[in-house]
């Protein structure tokens, strides 16, 4: 079921197993595979079932520290499916900096660890990578 939170209410009432945020090639190949593992999956997607001009500006006002973060736009999509819409297939774990607090981004580190996706992205890889379990080329 897809929901337009823009169009429609989203059912308060949910209680997920497991919450997605965004619907690009890992988080629907994740949502799914949870979801045939008996999950109750919700994904978060901000963009809309088409690229629209006014969602990808959102890309083109950030900014980090003061400065702009031009070029953050190019080749990332705000849309159902993400940047899969022009994917070159290529899958990037996130560094584990990225779970770490860091004052500078946020107040607030993220209530997962990188350790804990590991399993995550192995599925992942499988799945979209033809089986190969490769996330990187010659790996």
């Amino acid at each position: 079921m897809l929901i337009d939170v823009q169009q429609s209410h989203f059912p308060v009432n949910r209680s997920p197993d497991v919450l997605i945020i965004g619907a690009g090639a890992v988080g629907l190949a994740m949502a799914a595979h949870l979801v045939r593992n008996g999950a109750d999956v919700v994904v978060l997607e901000a963009g809309s079932t088409s690229v629209r001009e006014d969602s990808q500006r959102f890309f083109e006002a950030a900014t980090w520290c003061g400065y702009p973060l031009e070029g953050l736009h190019v080749g990332r999509l705000r849309v159902l499916g993400g940047t899969t819409n022009a994917w070159p297939g290529q899958l990037v774990p996130f560094d584990p900096i990225v779970f770490e607090q860091r004052p500078w981004v946020s107040d607030e580190a993220w209530p997962i660890n990188r350790d804990a996706l590991e399993s995550y992205y192995q599925t992942v890889a499988e799945m979209l990578v033809a089986g190969s379990g490769r996330t990187e080329p010659g790996k």
